[in-house]
């Protein structure tokens, strides 16, 4: 009677919250907004300590011997490494796309009053403007009495209150993320202490079963977007160094930029490489549109390649799921979320596939030990009958 009680009371709290969630629908959202300002950089802080953890990981796994067995100094130094990989692998990047940015930009200088040129011609020709479209610019000046009306329209003044507010978020979210950084350091130093009062807090405070499934639960996440953040990361560099091998075999400008550009932007699944094609395309027509074109084809190519062949085989394999899957994954979280859905979306597939492989196997298993018990009793009932003939013919 005690359990029914429960349940009713359950499913009566279940309505009150969502009809309350319904009824003031905005106020909910507005607290989780606020919740999420006052919580973010913690939340920045277990995301980079999750990213590190993979490269930290590996390294313990190599810190072998004697002179590692304080736990304490090998944990420090393996944190220090992975940073400093992590910074390498920046600033590494960086070191070879800045130079390709400003020699892109010198080329983009000098091919622009060509571009600008051909732009007003085009206009004259097809909007029928009588004269030079660049002289009548060049003819427009400046008056600075301009200036007051300018400040005083309302677009103009939506406009900068609109760039004070992202210049604020900016900073706010670069503070955020280093309070983050600093809460990740502690995070990794103390992972195992951290887990063991995790481990105590749901086994003091729920019934054994459920904590299991909990901890169950935070594993195969563990090990699904370890296994995604893994498998994205090599997708997207194979991708880059097969743009660039295809740009320096076609001898298309800028290789080296446009196969990190793609490789950074690949990280973002399925069209994100298309994100950093585009720019590729717009940079490469500014030198010759017909390199343009080639880019554009070896692109399309390489990027058929990469969604048929390379990344399902690879981050499919490295999560556990099967390419219809991968896809479908993309599909159902760019619309519910957009980009960020897109990221999210297969690892969260790969954790309910992985639970409904699991609750499947269960029942399976479960079926075939009643089929199993349901033979046996029938044997042994004939067994019996078999028996009861007998001595009744002996009789």
């Amino acid at each position: 009677m005690e359990a029914k009680q429960k349940e009713f009371l359950k499913y009566i709290g279940g309505m009150v919250l969502f009809v309350c969630f319904v009824w003031k629908y905005e106020l909910v959202f507005r607290m989780v907004g606020w919740v999420y300002r006052m919580i973010s950089p913690l939340i920045y802080g277990f995301v980079i300590a999750f990213i590190l953890n993979l490269l930290v990981r590996k390294i313990e796994k190599c810190m072998t011997g004697r002179m590692w067995q304080n736990q304490t100094v090998k944990r420090c130094i393996s944190i220090i490494l992975s940073v400093v990989i992590a910074v390498g692998v920046i600033t590494a990047v960086l070191a070879g796309l800045i130079p390709e940015i400003v020699n892109s930009a010198k080329v983009l200088q000098e091919k622009l009053p060509a571009v600008l040129q051909n732009v007003a011609a085009w206009m004259e020709e097809n909007f029928h403007m009588s004269g030079n479209i660049l002289d009548e610019m060049q003819k427009f000046k400046f008056d600075p009495a301009m200036l007051d009306d300018i400040l005083q329209n309302d677009t103009v003044i939506s406009v900068l209150k609109t760039g004070g507010n992202v210049i604020g978020k900016i900073i706010s979210g670069f503070a955020g993320f280093t309070i983050g950084l600093v809460f990740a350091f502690y995070v990794l130093v103390q992972k195992e202490e951290l887990g063991n009062k995790i481990k105590r807090l749901l086994y003091n405070y729920l019934p054994e079963k459920k904590a299991d499934q909990i901890l169950h639960f935070f594993r195969r996440a563990d090990e699904v977007y370890s296994g995604f953040i893994s498998g994205q990361c090599m997708d997207a560099v194979i991708l880059g160094c097969m743009v660039s091998v295809g740009m320096l075999i076609l001898r298309i400008s800028y290789p080296v930029l446009m196969g990190v550009i793609i490789a950074v932007t690949a990280l973002i699944p399925v069209v994100g490489a298309f994100v950093g094609g585009g720019i590729g395309m717009f940079l490469i027509a500014m030198e010759s549109p017909l390199q343009s074109v080639l880019f554009l084809i070896l692109f399309l190519v390489l990027q058929q390649i990469d969604n048929k062949i390379i990344y399902p085989h690879v981050v499919g394999s490295a999560v556990g799921l099967p390419s219809i899957w991968i896809f479908a994954a993309i599909i159902v979280g760019g619309n519910i979320s957009g980009v960020l859905g897109m990221f999210l979306g297969i690892p969260v597939a790969a954790l309910v596939y992985a639970f409904l492989g699991e609750d499947l196997h269960r029942r399976e298993r479960k079926k075939e030990e009643e089929r199993r018990r349901e033979e046996q009793e029938e044997e042994q009932e004939e067994e019996q009958g078999r028996e009861a003939r007998q001595e009744e013919k002996l009789e």
